[in-house]
């Protein structure tokens, strides 16, 4: 049944025919569409610019949800808003989520599923220390230094070589993606 996508996907991106399914089904289900509404309620949340608005949504929709006959579909998102409060709605200083991270670490455990016999903490160590996989970045030259040893007839290579020494930044998520999918990990 593809159709049930239809209750994930927000109201605003519905269809003509998707919209109609909906409202078919809200207009029989009673509990059905409480629970969609309080989906809806908690997704209204995050679309408003003022993180005080943000808090004041959250607590309104909390409120209504756990005097909610769908207080137990919605209890462990409660509960993980609540511990991870200050994360969470960190989200209205930068606009920014951990879902990137999440579909990474969720590649990793559909590679630890596909049976190569890895724990999760194997594959990830696997994956942070691979040297294949970390972005490097080599500082400029340094053309202080050299102007300085040649102006100055001291010609000092430890002053001006410092160009060799490279930064790791840590493994690039694209190649680390490109590898999974591929399997070479």
């Amino acid at each position: 049944m593809r159709e049930r996508f239809i209750l994930l996907k927000r109201k605003h991106d519905l269809n003509e025919r998707e919209s109609f399914l909906l409202d078919t089904w809200l207009g029989n289900l009673p509990a059905l569409k409480e629970a969609y509404e309080l989906k809806e309620e908690f997704y209204w949340i995050w679309d408003t610019p003022d993180p005080d608005e943000g808090h004041l949504r959250y607590s309104q929709w909390r409120h209504r949800c756990m005097s909610s006959n769908s207080k137990d579909a919605y209890k462990d998102l409660v509960r993980a808003v609540d511990n991870w409060h200050v994360e969470i709605f960190n989200y209205f200083d930068k606009r920014l989520t951990n879902a990137y991270t999440d579909s990474i670490n969720s590649i990793i455990r559909q590679v630890e599923r596909m049976g190569r016999g890895y724990s999760f903490d194997s594959l990830r160590a696997k994956i942070l220390f691979n040297e294949k996989l970390h972005k490097k970045r080599k500082p400029r030259f340094n053309s202080s230094a050299f102007n300085k040893a040649m102006l100055y007839d001291t010609f000092n290579w430890y002053e001006v070589n410092d160009h060799d020494i490279t930064d790791n930044l840590g493994v690039d998520f694209s190649t680390l993606i490109k590898n999974l999918e591929k399997g070479d990990l």
